[in-house]
């Protein structure tokens, strides 16, 4: 399986969803899922970022945020089978929060301050902490 994942870092928080179905049901993760067979890599991120937290940035804005991007692909990463991970990071500087809001397969999407990330890593989905813990250790 091909997924894309989007870690989206403002004013020292980070998106998160909860996830609304299985596998891993109400556990704290990225803005992701399954890339489209017509899409580019990148497109998807974008595309799933939008459709689970309703953020409001327009593609062109979302696309000049990004300034890191790497593949997860450890064999055991998933619990769904092989699945490798084009993880993007944007990076929205300083300022307001934008307003977002679960949808599609999140039932909820927040901000949560950096620092919280790492007293929530076993409420992470698979490997979503670690995902995390290598984008903002390097921005």
């Amino acid at each position: 399986f091909n997924t894309v994942d989007a870690i989206v870092i403002c004013s020292g928080h980070v998106l998160v969803v909860r996830r609304g179905g299985a596998p891993g049901r109400g556990l704290i993760a990225l803005p992701g899922g399954y890339l489209e067979q017509d899409e580019r890599i990148v497109d998807g991120a974008c595309r799933e970022l939008k459709e689970e937290t309703a953020i409001k940035i327009p593609l062109l804005e979302l696309k000049k945020a990004i300034v890191d991007e790497k593949v997860f692909d450890h064999p055991g990463r998933s619990l769904r089978g092989r699945t490798i991970t084009h993880a993007f990071c944007f990076n929205l500087g300083r300022g307001v929060l934008p307003q977002v809001k679960g949808s599609e397969d999140a039932d909820k999407a927040w901000w949560m301050p950096l620092d919280s990330v790492y007293t929530q890593e076993s409420n992470f989905f698979e490997d979503h902490f670690h995902i995390i813990n290598y984008f903002i250790n390097r921005v």
